[in-house]
């Protein structure tokens, strides 16, 4: 119950501009404005009715267009993970959740829904797109290492050469996005790089060790022995 009004001399405001200048004063009350199709609800925030109600109307807002929302508009958005944990992820961002946000972390899927301001979604944004930066540096200095049952290193170092760009006598990509090595026994692969080169190394370790086995001989007379 009340009268909202406002004066601006110095510029013009455009619907959506409008909208969010009247939300920015209503959040402090506890209220805001949603927009449903061509329908403008007050909902209050403080009602847990409403407050559900709210998350029900809201269209799903893709990333895409998040930044053509306003900054004291509520809506909801739907963030993909790649190499942050999605857990870790609600950690680092739940701290930045006011009282008429939430989150719902889809873990298996790995992804993020979050109800939330246009403003504050974007700074959530910004900061997943910190992490993952982040994640993704550590991942290519990671070393991985995978263990052979039945082929050499040497067989799988030579499948694997040409499909990642490395030279038949190097160890190393140009571009330096991946690095292989094996031990002196040829028993273990080591990689290091962006995951998706590490990714392919591993497809490629699985299938020449798959086929090795399939190849090798039944008769243990056949087959090197120590």
């Amino acid at each position: 119950t009340g009268t909202f009004n406002y004066v601006d001399e110095d510029r013009s405001f455009n619907t959506e501009q409008a909208i969010d200048l009247v939300n920015s004063y209503l959040l402090i009350k506890g209220y805001t404005l949603v927009r449903k199709g061509k329908m403008l609800l007050v909902i209050d925030l403080e009602d847990e009715i409403d407050a559900q109600l709210v998350r029900d109307l809201l269209t799903e807002t893709p990333l895409s267009e998040l930044d053509s929302r306003g900054d004291y508009e509520i809506t909801k958005t739907r963030f993909e993970l790649d190499k942050v944990d999605a857990e870790e992820a609600e950690k680092q961002i739940n701290q930045l959740l006011s009282p008429v946000g939430s989150i719902v972390v889809m873990p298996k899927a790995k992804q993020v829904l979050i109800t939330e301001t246009g403003g504050t979604l974007r700074m959530m944004r910004d900061i997943l797109q910190t992490l993952e930066t982040n994640a993704a540096a550590e991942e290519v200095g990671k070393l991985h290492m995978f263990q052979l049952r039945v082929a050499s290193a040497d067989e799988v170092l030579m499948v694997a050469r040409p499909l990642l760009g490395i030279p038949n006598d190097g160890n190393a990509a140009e571009d330096n996005s991946i690095r292989i090595s094996a031990d002196p026994l040829g028993r273990t692969v080591f990689a290091t790089g962006t995951a998706e080169k590490v990714k392919l190394v591993q497809q490629i370790v699985e299938s020449v060790d798959a086929r090795s086995a399939e190849t090798s001989s039944t008769d243990p007379l056949e087959a090197p022995q120590f």
